[in-house]
């Protein structure tokens, strides 16, 4: 029998995956089956030119459709996963089943729901994939005032959109201040204030006592500070669910998430987990990377390690966010710092995370300059952190 490559998922490390595949000269068959109805597509300009209308579906694909087929990649749309069967190594999905020699379940994630909002809301809406953003575009026109649940980069990316458009928009978090578990209280305040200079309402430290609805709407929504915020629509971007419900218990997870080592291979034999579904030890912590830049070098990792290249997956990672005119740019994770740096150079900022000599990670505002040299120097010592406190300051022999 040929060999066959399945790949569960369809976005950019499916992708990515199938294409590195033949890159590297795999012979065997390569299947891709995906729950949803497109082409594998590029999902940050989801909340951005997507939702304005900028953009097109075709202009999104990640490789072009033709270039799928001339790779003799197959792709099947609008199919579910059910179950694995380890011991005949098949994929089972509704009324098929699919052999494998090698199996990368590359399913992403979903949103995490309201839990407060559990039935069929006409106006609540969830932005993670294509269907999402062009539901929620098709009901612009009715939307004056929107409520975003969620302080996080994807709520504050769709909330510049919004309030672009010119809709009435408030962003409510939960914790003491937005960006609290991806970001220094510096960049959160600088990043809350660009929010504020536009007209966006923030509300920090405030849960959600009761929503209330008309019809199968939402109308209002009961904060525990007395507001009562009267709404049109609702997006709620309070985290996402690893989509690996699919998998039994004979595959290793932490928190719902696949557990990979260094090759990205799961504990179960010829079985490999990549991008959003996956964690990972990571400098000693397990790890979860949700980012094009973690999709795309697992995927390569894993074709590599099918056609014989074992390469272990050793990650610098690097983020990025496009609000209004400014262009966030992360280099490393911001955690387990004890001091922050800021550097400014008129619109250009950057924020340098220490855990005492050592660089960990670099926030850079509209500051390109700062974040490539964030990309190179972290994991490094600073020589002298006085000299970091110098915005007009060369820094780039500052570390060894």
């Amino acid at each position: 029998m040929m060999d066959y490559v399945v790949i569960v998922g369809g976005g950019h490390a499916a992708i990515q995956c199938a294409m590195k595949l033949r890159e590297y000269g795999y012979q065997g068959g390569v299947k891709i089956l995906t729950e949803e109805s497109h082409y594998p597509y590029h999902r940050p300009p989801l909340s951005k030119k997507y939702l304005t209308g900028e953009v097109s579906e075709q202009d999104l694909y990640i490789v072009n459709p033709k270039t799928i087929a001339e790779k003799n990649i197959e792709v099947v749309f609008s199919v579910k996963v059910t179950q694995v069967d380890l011991t005949h190594k098949q994929v089972i999905c509704q009324d098929q089943r699919i052999d494998y020699s090698h199996l990368v379940i590359a399913t992403g994630a979903r949103p995490r729901p309201l839990p407060l909002a559990q039935h069929q809301v006409s106006n609540l809406h969830y932005c993670r994939n294509m269907d999402d953003i062009r539901h929620l575009a098709e009901q612009l026109d009715a939307i004056e005032k929107i409520a975003i649940i969620g302080g996080g980069y994807i709520g504050l990316e769709l909330a510049a959109t919004l309030r672009t458009l010119g809709k009435t928009v408030t962003v409510l978090e939960r914790a003491e201040r937005i960006l609290n578990r991806v970001a220094c209280s510096q960049t959160a305040a600088f990043i809350k204030q660009a929010h504020l200079n536009q007209g966006v309402q923030i509300y920090e430290s405030v849960n959600i006592e009761q929503i209330v609805f008309q019809g199968t709407n939402i109308s209002a929504l009961k904060l525990d500070n007395q507001t009562e915020l009267n709404c049109d629509a609702v997006i709620a971007g309070i985290g996402v669910i690893p989509n690996t419900q699919f998998l039994g218990d004979d595959f290793e997870k932490s928190n719902d998430s696949l557990l990979v080592n260094v090759y990205c291979q799961t504990n179960q034999p010829d079985v490999f987990a990549i991008g959003d579904c996956t964690i990972f030890n990571l400098n000693g912590v397990l790890t979860k990377l949700e980012s094009v830049q973690n999709a795309n070098e697992q995927a390569d990792i894993v074709a590599k390690f099918i056609v014989g290249q074992q390469v272990s997956y050793q990650p610098k990672p690097w983020f990025w966010s496009d609000q209004y005119d400014l262009k966030i740019q992360i280099a490393g994770l911001a955690r387990d710092f004890d001091s922050v740096i800021e550097r400014r150079n008129d619109s250009k900022v950057s924020y340098w995370y220490f855990r005492e000599k050592e660089l960990i990670a670099v926030d850079a505002i509209n500051d390109a300059r700062a974040f490539m040299m964030g990309k190179k120097f972290v994991g490094l010592q600073v020589i002298s952190p006085e000299l970091m406190h110098d915005s007009n300051a060369d820094v780039t022999k500052n570390f060894h």
